[in-house]
């Protein structure tokens, strides 16, 4: 997708700057590839680099500029990934020493067509202080099987535009959602279940309760997330249609 297209397409812009407005509410740097294009890379979790979509390069020599410049152990990402001759993105990315770590797929759903309620087998809750902000990324890192860093979230925390949540089933936190609003949309990220609890319809639960909590309070136009191929088909399921792949890349040597 061109800069070109992506500004006529409101909702692809829309998705692409809810998931890179709320990595720069985590905490980011700005730098500069070209005069005219921006790198953006993350000072701690989830240490994304990545460069303006609007301005997405095609030439091998703006990406070693950006991985020469991202921190070490940066993962790189790289929007609506064309696999074709003409752009071979694995080759060129393979050139530079990175690898593919996983593809998201960006999905969308106007929230009029959102039809969630609350589900009364998931209790889902808002978090407001620390202590619980730092059970919150504990039990989110259960749920990838990752490390989230307990500051980050903390940086977060109290944002009006940025809700972490958690769903207790019978009386234990079993699942993560965390809610960001930008302009008229809201983004859903960092959906997960705990590895006890999984195969119990929480997902489901968690996401049509978060659904029906930000449409009420926020009344957004658009609801946006990125999808693993896991939860692709759960998302469908509830609404959401595809727009575009992305793919993360990190360092072969890390």
């Amino acid at each position: 997708m061109t800069a070109l297209t992506l500004a006529a397409d409101s909702g692809y812009a829309a998705n692409i700057d809810n998931l890179t407005g709320l990595w720069q509410h985590f905490g980011c740097i700005a730098g500069s590839v070209t005069d005219n294009t921006r790198l953006y890379w993350s000072t701690s979790w989830p240490r994304r680099a990545w460069i303006d979509p609007r301005a997405q390069p095609e030439q091998l020599s703006y990406w070693m500029k950006a991985i020469e410049t991202a921190p070490t152990g940066s993962v790189f990402v790289v929007w609506d990934i064309e696999q074709t001759a003409e752009y071979p993105w694995h080759a060129r990315m393979d050139s530079l020493g990175l690898a593919p770590q996983s593809t998201l797929t960006g999905m969308i759903m106007p929230a009029a067509e959102t039809d969630c309620s609350a589900e009364d087998m998931l209790t889902v809750q808002t978090i407001t202080d620390c202590t619980h902000a730092r059970h919150w990324a504990q039990l989110c890192g259960r749920c990838f099987g990752y490390r989230i860093d307990e500051n980050v979230i903390a940086r977060v925390l109290g944002n009006p535009n940025i809700w972490l949540m958690v769903g207790v089933f019978n009386g234990k936190p079993a699942a993560t959602t965390l809610l960001y609003r930008s302009h008229d949309t809201v983004g859903v990220h960092q959906v997960g279940v705990d590895p006890e609890h999984r195969g119990l319809g929480i997902a489901r639960a968690m996401m049509r309760s978060a659904l029906s909590l930000a449409k009420e309070h926020w009344r957004p136009s658009l609801f946006v997330l990125q999808a693993s191929e896991a939860g692709r088909g759960l998302y469908e399921q509830l609404g959401f249609r595809q727009q575009f792949k992305l793919e993360l890349f990190h360092s072969i040597q890390e």
